[in-house]
This record gives C-alpha cells, sequence and structure tokens, in this order.
C-alpha cells in the first residue's frame, strides 16, 4: 500500500507548480484589466465623438 503523506520533492514540485500558476494568473489579470481599460477608453472616445457631432447638428438645425 502506498504512504498518503507525501514526500519532500512531490510536495516542492506541488509548490512550485502552484507559485506559477498564481504568477500566470496574475499576469492574465492585468492584461484583461489593462485590456478592458483601453477598450473602455475607446467606447468613450466614441461616445464623445457621437454626442459631439450629434449636438453640432442640433445646432446647425436650430439656426436654419
Amino acid at each position: 500500500m502506498s504512504d498518503t503523506v507525501p514526500t519532500e520533492r512531490p510536495l516542492v514540485a506541488l509548490l512550485k507548480r502552484a507559485e506559477r500558476s498564481r504568477a500566470e494568473a496574475e499576469r492574465w489579470f492585468r492584461f484583461v484589466k489593462r485590456f478592458d481599460e483601453s477598450r473602455r477608453t475607446g467606447r468613450d472616445l466614441a461616445a464623445a465623438r457621437r454626442d459631439l457631432a450629434l449636438a453640432a447638428r442640433k445646432e446647425s438645425y436650430l439656426k436654419s
């Protein structure tokens, strides 16, 4: 029957794998956060351009 208590070597390997997984998760989180911020900025700029064009059309309509 095998021993259920992990030996030191597999435990060290498990800890190293957990550290790598955490580092990968942190990198992914930073990437997604940066991507979301840039996408939001693009949406905000598009909305501002749309609002500006709408205001210009409204002003032009009111002048005529």
